[in-house]
């Protein structure tokens, strides 16, 4: 399976091709997020949470995308930084109200 990044509307996807079936799947930076550790975690704590617009900065000497996320129901919060030259996550920060 081949995985290849494209940009649909400024948002950053990944784009899935298996061979062998010759299906296809996608899915934005944003959502990949919830699949963490950290981020199954503060949706396990909250379950009630939101994802807040996602912006982009300056780190690690280029340009990354923060994607956060908030509880509903409290003032917890996690911000994911993410990396546009090679998809790594370069910080997660919060988690805690």
């Amino acid at each position: 399976m081949a995985a290849t990044w494209m940009r649909q509307r400024d948002t950053p996807i990944v784009y899935l091709y298996c061979e062998h079936c010759q299906s296809c799947c996608y899915s934005s930076l944003e959502h990949l997020a919830l699949l963490l550790p950290e981020l199954k975690q503060f949706h396990s704590r909250y379950p009630r949470i939101r994802a807040l617009p996602a912006h982009y900065i300056e780190a690690a000497g280029g340009r990354a995308l923060v994607s956060s996320y908030e509880s509903v129901t409290s003032a917890a919060r996690i911000d994911i930084v993410t990396s546009l030259e090679n998809f790594q996550i370069l910080q997660i920060a919060g988690g805690q109200a």
